[in-house]
């Protein structure tokens, strides 16, 4: 008999009627960008990319307090609960978003990796984003021993870092919730569209 243990389980869910609001929320998220997105590219984490996280007076962490499209925020907010009772976590607190920005990733552009910790979940919902924008990659904890293992045969096995991936695609209205010590990464943009999404720390 063949078990399977330490499973790790992130959560997606689709925005109903997504179609209606998107067009808003992209320029009300493009007007945080502002005219000049340069001054947004100094985040360590990417490259050829803008992220509106930060504590300077012109960037943004409390995009879920100022957004207009409130109902997509109290929808992701009942996702968030529902993932966190599937973790199995404490029933004595409720997870809260604590910080939500956006990034906007033109052509060339991605995200290194990283964590959120410590905060227990981390999340992105896709603004515009499809796959053939880039995708998110999480990758395997195990990854580095992994990649020592005689499994040559295996698509996945590159005998290097990071090629122990899941490759989670995009899709406009799409929430992807995954726990916050968990490295994950973005592909680089080979298109000509911005890929936008909304990141989040939950806790």
């Amino acid at each position: 008999m063949i078990k399977e243990i330490f499973p790790i389980k992130i959560y997606t869910a689709q925005f109903p009627d997504y179609d209606k609001v998107q067009e808003e929320l992209e320029a009300e998220i493009r007007g945080f960008f502002g005219e000049d997105k340069r001054k947004f590219s100094n985040h360590r984490l990417f490259n050829n990319s803008y992220c509106l996280e930060g504590n300077k007076p012109f960037e943004v962490r409390n995009l879920h307090q100022r957004t207009k499209q409130q109902e997509i925020i109290t929808w992701i907010q009942g996702h968030i609960k529902e993932y966190w009772k599937e973790l199995g976590y404490t029933k004595f607190h409720t997870p809260e978003i604590k910080h939500m920005w956006a990034n906007l990733t033109p052509k060339g552009g991605n995200i290194i990796h990283h964590n959120h910790s410590p905060f227990e979940i981390a999340g992105s919902f896709y603004v515009n984003a499809t796959p053939d924008m880039g995708c998110i990659a999480m990758i395997d904890p195990i990854e580095v021993i992994r990649g020592r293992l005689p499994i040559y045969e295996d698509p996945e096995s590159k005998q290097g870092r990071y090629f122990f991936d899941h490759v989670e695609p995009p899709a406009p209205g799409k929430l992807v919730l995954f726990p916050g010590w968990l490295y994950h990464k973005t592909q680089p943009n080979p298109g000509d569209k911005e890929r936008i999404v909304m990141g989040m720390n939950i806790s």
